[in-house]
């Protein structure tokens, strides 16, 4: 992978050090995930501080050398192939559709955070137990945080650091479905915090869920749907399990 550095703000030796703890997680990646690597080694690593964590438009990752260095070592693995499974998921393109879609930017953003969350998850929980080593091994800095955490948080405007998205009820969902899933419960949320107003983004957001089951739901039925829908899901996940006698990948929100 090639390097490029675009501040004159640290010293040498910081950014060295920095280089040098991605160069380090990007040896254990392709020794225990070729695939993942392999996929991504052509991207240009840009020093960029205009991001705050790290970045990726499918052609190069940006990364802050501050955050780096404030990250240990499985951090930087896992925030790594976090970076990479944007690409391998094609998400950099899939965000262009569908904005031109009139997608909600922040709320897709979401959902591309927990579907990539999500991957870094699995590949931790398959590589202990190829390993038999603890699921610590690789870990995403900070606290993880699910829907209804963000939900919260988006009510009471609460402001957290080093946090990230994981949900395991959206373990079998597809990106669509966990953008319209997202959509219909952050607009549920934002009108029950305007109780007394008009929130036309309501019935918006019930046209969408339609896409969930095929037919249309009154607002009272919604959060029904919704546990249809995942159950559905679930059964099928499951289904594919058993045949194929894998093991669920299941984790706790910590």
């Amino acid at each position: 992978m090639q390097r490029t550095e675009k501040t004159n703000e640290h010293s040498p030796l910081f950014l060295q050090t920095q280089r040098e703890k991605i160069e380090h997680a990007l040896r254990r990646i392709q020794v225990h995930h070729p695939f993942y690597y392999f996929m991504c080694a052509d991207l240009e690593m840009i020093v960029d501080e205009r991001f705050e964590t790290m970045a990726t438009d499918g052609i190069s990752l940006y990364y802050n050398p501050r955050f780096v260095d404030r990250l240990k070592a499985n951090e930087v693995e896992a925030v790594l192939l976090h970076e990479f499974m944007h690409v391998i998921l094609l998400h950099p393109w899939l965000s262009e559709k569908a904005i031109l879609k009139g997608y909600n930017r922040d709320i897709w953003t979401l959902a591309m955070e927990f579907v990539a969350n999500r991957e870094v998850r699995h590949i931790s929980e398959q590589r202990v137990r190829a390993r038999g080593q603890r699921v610590s091994e690789v870990n995403l800095p900070g606290h993880s945080l699910g829907v209804a955490e963000l939900l919260e948080i988006q009510k009471t405007n609460i402001q957290k650091r080093e946090i990230y998205f994981f949900d395991t009820r959206l373990d079998a969902m597809d990106i669509e479905d966990v953008y319209h899933y997202l959509r219909v419960r952050i607009v549920l949320n934002e009108s029950e915090a305007n109780s007394g107003e008009e929130n036309s983004q309501v019935k918006k957001a019930q046209g969408k869920v339609k896409s969930l089951d095929g037919w249309a739901v009154s607002r009272d039925r919604i959060e029904d749907l919704i546990e249809k829908h995942l159950r559905g899901k679930e059964d099928a996940a499951r289904r594919v399990r058993e045949k194929f006698m894998l093991a669920p990948t299941i984790f706790g929100a910590e």
